[in-house]
C-alpha cells in the first residue's frame, strides 16, 4: 500500500510541475494550493511511517494506527478531490 501512495504523490508532484511549466511558471492561487496540499500529504505520509514503526510493538498501538491512517487517507482524498470536483461540474 505504501508504494502506491508514494507513486500517487510522485504523479501529483510531476503533474503539478508540468501544469505549472505549461502556464509559464506563473504564480497562481491553484498552483500554490496544490503545492500546499502536496506538502501536507507528504508530511502526513512521513508521520504515518513513523507511527507504523511504533505500532508494530503492540496491538493496541496498531488499532490506533489504523484509525489514524484511515483519517489521513480520508484527508488525502478530500484534498486531492478538491482540485478536480470544480472541473467536473
Amino acid at each position: 500500500m505504501m508504494v502506491i501512495v508514494f507513486m500517487w504523490v510522485a504523479i501529483g508532484f510531476f503533474s503539478g510541475v508540468f501544469i505549472w511549466a505549461m502556464q509559464g511558471f506563473s504564480g497562481s492561487l491553484k498552483v500554490l494550493l496544490m503545492g500546499l496540499a502536496l506538502g501536507l500529504i507528504s508530511l502526513g505520509e512521513i508521520q504515518r511511517i513513523k507511527k507504523l514503526k511504533h505500532a508494530r510493538i503492540k496491538e493496541a498501538y496498531m488499532q490506533k494506527y489504523i484509525r489514524w491512517s484511515q483519517g489521513l487517507y480520508t484527508l488525502n482524498l478530500l484534498l486531492s478531490s478538491a482540485f478536480f470536483i470544480p472541473q467536473i461540474f
